[in-house]
């Protein structure tokens, strides 16, 4: 059983199944703020759904405890679909262009065009494959979204980078964390032609965690600030879209989410996925400076209500 007590005058109760060490370092480092704070917090944030078995022990083991619990899958499971989130948010800028059929890509498209085709359920790069415009008629886009490449992306160190934020949805409100992390594709960036490759195509444009791939901090970007304001400005958009489904959000509730994004060459940020049940299994560097700062943000918001001493920004 992941469950971690700490208290000062105050008590912080936190229970989690997944990157459970994590989480007990973050709420022991969380504990240390509230030296004059008084009563109890219980935070369960199970991989599945809250167990009301839990909730019912912890209310008789700790009188008068206030809990937070992770909502339930059905509240956020479909933003993590591929599919689901392109047709909901629909041809809007929040997302690169995408089809689900390949007959609809016009056939005018430059052949070295290159898309990338994405099963509806696929995470951190698993699921996913990119193709040029004229091979896509060799690969099974079935349960797929086929998602067009952008044409100037902006780089880091000559690569390609994508960016993990953490999105935490409380109460009807959307609050989006400055701290994020990055990580680089595995070769220098060239425009996809005729000469290069499958390995090389796949290496330069899809981006994920392997042995020597290199991880940073959004921070070292030039311009990051930008970049984070167009994050924000399209998760605003996106809130739009799934307000319902926020909105059924109960007030001792909450959902973390990690949402990918990749940037033009003109600072525009994409959501290219939502990750409903983030990972939090990353390089130490990264888990310091990202990953356990977000996860003590998060704590704190859930006990105090607000983002005020946190890195949150609602959008």
């Amino acid at each position: 059983m992941s469950e971690f007590i700490n208290s000062t005058g105050f008590m912080l109760v936190v229970y989690s199944n997944k990157n459970s060490a994590l989480f007990g370092k973050a709420s022991k480092n969380v504990i240390s703020e509230y030296k004059e704070k008084e009563g109890v917090t219980g935070v369960i944030y199970d991989d599945f759904d809250a167990k009301n078995e839990r909730v019912q022990e912890w209310n008789k083991r700790f009188p008068g405890i206030n809990i937070y619990k992770i909502a339930p899958r059905r509240k956020t499971l479909r933003m993590d679909d591929k599919i689901h989130l392109s047709e909901s948010v629909g041809h809007s800028e929040i997302i690169p262009k995408w089809y689900t059929k390949i007959e609809d890509i016009a056939k005018t498209t430059d052949p070295n065009q290159l898309y990338f085709v994405k099963k509806r359920g696929s995470t951190a790069a698993r699921g996913v494959s990119a193709h040029r415009y004229k091979d896509l008629n060799n690969v099974d886009v079935s349960s797929c979204i086929i998602q067009e490449d952008m044409i100037n992306p902006h780089l880091y160190e000559k690569r390609r980078y994508k960016i993990r934020v953490y999105v935490l949805l409380r109460k009807g409100k959307m609050y989006i964390n400055q701290k994020a992390w990055c990580s680089l594709g595995a070769l220098d960036y060239r425009k996809c032609d005729d000469k290069m490759t499958d390995q090389e195509i796949k290496d330069i444009n899809i981006i994920y965690q392997a042995p020597g791939r290199k991880w940073f901090v959004l921070s070292d970007i030039e311009n990051y600030t930008k970049i984070f304001n167009s994050m924000a400005m399209r998760l605003k958009e996106l809130k739009k879209t799934y307000m319902e489904k926020i909105d059924s959000i109960e007030d001792n509730e909450f959902t973390l989410l990690g949402v990918d994004y990749v940037i033009d060459n003109e600072l525009n940020a994409y959501i290219i996925e939502i990750n409903h049940r983030s990972n939090y299994h990353h390089p130490d560097d990264i888990v310091e400076k990202v990953d356990l700062p977000a996860l003590q943000d998060t704590l704190k918001m859930l006990v105090d209500g607000t983002p005020k001493n946190t890195s949150y920004v609602e959008v």
